[in-house]
């Protein structure tokens, strides 16, 4: 029988398991029928808040934590379960057995359940944000913001140290447009604007010695002859006049045509 032992207890505790859990879930079904009483969701919602929200708790604490902050959530959040359903079956008891007057139950259980249920919200949003990979973006993201506020005001501090200079930039053109707008005439002497740099004209250089156009066709044209040797400067090449006469080339025809000449012939002796 001592060997058979460990194989009963097994399935006993198991069994023993299932009716701890529907003594719960009965005793709290019924208390939450006081709180609603035609409402068949309003009750198996309270029962997921209260005694199914404890067992998912301590699964989650036992399978599911991966940081220390997540553990301590977990066990608060199985702590609100398991007091939600011992006030709702303690209630439930006192109202059967006549201690408690049951009109008097239905302020205490909606509080309860009002509290119970931000309680979990809460828990549930906690949990998520104090995993590892949320707890570490959320730190990032802390840091990323002190940074940006700091050069926030870094920036500030630079824009009121130039609030002068700036200032000084804006008001030449807001002068302007206001006596542009009033149309007013401004006095003689009045300096509006900045004063504008000198101006440097350009400055052209003189060829020396350039020749005028006509001359300049003249000299290239018949080359006459200038006394003095003068010389006339241009584009065109250049040509060198002197006192001589300057006799101009004369083809062979017309030097043929002048040896015929009878005037020009010499006389033979």
């Amino acid at each position: 029988m001592l060997k058979l032992l460990p194989y009963i207890v097994k399935p006993l505790f198991a069994l023993f398991c299932l009716v701890v859990a529907a003594g719960v879930l009965y005793f709290s079904f019924n208390a939450l029928g006081l709180i609603f009483p035609d409402d068949l969701a309003g009750q198996l919602l309270g029962l997921a808040l209260f005694d199914i929200g404890m067992a998912v708790w301590f699964v989650v604490f036992l399978k599911n934590c991966k940081s220390t902050m997540q553990y301590v959530w977990s066990v608060f959040g199985f702590l609100i379960g398991l007091a939600g359903t011992l006030g709702l079956v303690s209630m439930e008891v006192g109202a059967s057995s006549g201690l408690i007057d049951p009109t008097t139950l239905a302020k205490p259980l909606t509080y309860t359940f009002v509290g119970v249920l931000v309680g979990h919200l809460l828990l549930t949003y906690a949990f998520h944000a104090s995993s590892p990979e949320q707890s570490v973006d959320i730190s990032i993201g802390i840091e990323k913001a002190k940074i940006t506020d700091e050069a926030q005001k870094q920036v500030e501090k630079k824009i009121a140290e130039k609030i002068p200079v700036l200032a000084d930039a804006i008001s030449e053109d807001l002068l302007r447009g206001v006596i542009r707008d009033l149309n007013l005439r401004v006095r003689p002497g009045t300096t509006l604007d900045l004063p504008a740099f000198d101006v440097v004209e350009p400055v052209q250089e003189k060829q020396e010695g350039a020749a005028p156009i006509a001359q300049n066709f003249l000299s290239s044209l018949f080359a006459w002859a200038v006394p003095g040797g003068r010389k006339f400067q241009s584009s065109a090449p250049s040509v060198e006049l002197n006192s001589k006469a300057v006799t101009p080339k004369r083809s062979p025809a017309a030097t043929d045509a002048e040896s015929d000449d009878p005037a020009d012939v010499e006389p033979k002796k």
